[in-house]
């Protein structure tokens, strides 16, 4: 039996069931990798002379920083590199760059420098042909992000109905 009618059958046997599946699938951190927009927007806030003179210490840090290094949030990111909230001077650069962070990252244009995590949009695919529905659940606002939310899971081949 080819995997196009094992789906087909186990796509009917569900329906059956239980009347077609839901799949709810969050976006962030679960379909694709933002790591690459958080890199980007710290690249672009270090680009701000006046950070580079008032912080040189942890503007060095901070640009030494590989993507590896970026942990979900900005704070354990800054925190796992010594910059912390413990002393004033760091307090007000680990301020200073949530606040840049928080200001670009729910935007259309840095939603592009995300990238599908490997095997997500066949497995989506893969859901939607055995006539799962799919639903796309995410924290992602209209106004800002929608534009580029509907490019990006066009771009890596995530199923869509438009919007």
């Amino acid at each position: 039996m080819n995997r196009k009618k094992l789906d087909q059958l186990i796509a009917e046997a569900l329906k059956q069931k239980h009347g077609p599946p839901i799949a709810i699938l969050d976006l962030d951190g679960t379909l694709f990798d933002v790591t690459h927009r958080t890199v980007e927007i710290m690249h672009r806030f270090l680009k701000n002379p006046e950070i580079k003179a008032q912080y040189p210490t942890e503007f060095e840090l901070l640009a030494n920083l590989k993507y590896e290094g970026y942990l979900y949030s900005v704070e354990r990111t800054l925190n796992s590199i010594g910059i912390d909230r413990y002393s004033e001077h760091s307090a007000s650069f680990l301020m200073a760059a949530e606040e840049f962070w928080f200001r670009h990252f729910f935007t259309d244009e840095l939603l592009a420098y995300d990238q599908a995590f490997p095997g997500a949009a066949s497995c989506v695919n893969m859901l939607d042909r055995m006539g799962v529905r799919i639903i796309y659940l995410s924290g992602r606002d209209i106004p800002n992000m929608h534009k580029g939310t509907v490019a990006s899971l066009g771009k890596f081949g995530f199923p869509t109905t438009g919007d």
